[in-house]
């Protein structure tokens, strides 16, 4: 990204009104322009007003996470979430090679940062069909290290070779994750695994029949290029939206430059456009091989992305089975669990 494209995404980000701002970096891999991401934070920190909290995100893979990046996003109170599946079987099913050059940088940052690292860092899994069978074991591995925030999510991609059959193996792991986070929780008060959480920072209902919060304001994402989306998973510069779903569905939402002088004006026109499409509301019409949207108990809960169904198809109506299977058993284990106020770890 070009500075002076970070500079008008800055610009964007300290016109908004709101008390609490945050700035998060993406990618691809945003470590591999560390020095991009170590200016924009020092000059938004220069920016921010004195009334006002300013925060900040990466996501990343954690290759390139060694002390010195850690140090840095240390000191700047910097959120990082690490794409990482925890254990060797399952890590191996998606990056092969890895998991072990991604476990020594967890260690290592644990010895040498454990503030930021107890505090700071957070574990995005991001389950493959073929990595349910090892979910249990990976979740396990991940809470033994000291890992105090552990997302769980089904792969938006990826989904080939799930049939109703393996739902009950869905099933097992997810009670193994259970019962292994309601003892740790009972013995020591620690909730790691978020979707066992309540309060802020866990889904909420959209009410209106939207799909997922993209019709609200407040989100915006900058692309490379400078392109302006409502959401990181609608950037182009990672997809071609070639598929047919993609380019039926998602492809006409363009906004525009981050630079236009009517970007609020064209922000209000794709959320209009967003509110009016079928494929990101509508949810009483959805449908998987389990049942229908609106006959299901967790539909106010369900946060199924969109995006996902415009990829796997042109049907806006159409969830694919897996997301569907793998929302519907992972809210009923969080319906289960014991009642409690808890927020995902904040700065």
């Amino acid at each position: 990204m070009a500075w002076s494209t970070v500079e008008r995404a800055l610009d964007t980000v300290f016109r908004s009104p709101s008390d609490d701002l945050w700035i998060g970096f993406y990618g691809g891999e945003p470590l591999l322009a560390f020095d991009l991401v170590e200016r924009t934070v020092e000059a938004a920190e220069r920016r921010r007003p004195r009334d006002r909290e300013l925060r900040f995100h990466v996501s990343t893979n954690g290759l390139l996470l060694d002390e010195r990046k850690g140090s840095f996003l240390a000191a700047h109170e910097v959120e990082t979430q690490i794409s990482f599946d925890g254990s060797r079987e399952a890590q191996n099913l998606r990056a092969p090679g890895t998991y072990h050059r991604i476990s020594e940088r967890l260690r290592r940052l644990r010895r040498m940062l454990p503030d930021y690292y107890s505090r700071l860092v957070k574990v995005a899994v991001t389950v493959t069909p073929a990595a349910v069978p090892t979910l249990a074991s990976a979740v396990d591995e991940l809470t033994g290290s000291g890992i105090e925030s552990v997302d769980l999510a089904p792969a938006m991609l990826g989904a080939a070779g799930w049939t109703a059959g393996d739902e009950g193996e869905l099933e097992r792991q997810m009670d193994r994750i259970y019962e292994s986070a309601l003892r740790l929780y009972e013995h020591t008060g620690r909730v790691p695994v978020t979707l066992f959480r309540r309060g802020p920072g866990r889904v909420v209902s959209t009410g209106n029949g939207q799909m997922c919060g993209l019709t609200r304001p407040g989100t915006l994402t900058v692309d490379v290029d400078g392109e302006v989306n409502g959401c990181t998973t609608l950037a182009r510069s990672y997809q071609t939206l070639s598929l047919p779903g993609l380019k039926r569905w998602v492809a006409p939402l363009r906004i525009g430059p981050v630079d236009a002088p009517d970007l609020e004006a064209r922000v209000q026109s794709f959320r209009s456009s967003v509110e009016r499409s079928a494929l990101f509301g509508e949810r009483e019409k959805k449908h998987s091989a389990h049942g229908r949207c609106r006959e299901c108990r967790y539909r106010g809960e369900c946060l199924i992305c969109p995006a996902a169904i415009a990829r796997a198809g042109e049907d806006p109506h159409r969830v694919p089975d897996y997301l569907c299977a793998f929302s519907r058993v992972s809210l009923s284990y969080r319906e289960r669990f014991p009642a409690q106020i808890l927020s995902s770890p904040r700065p």
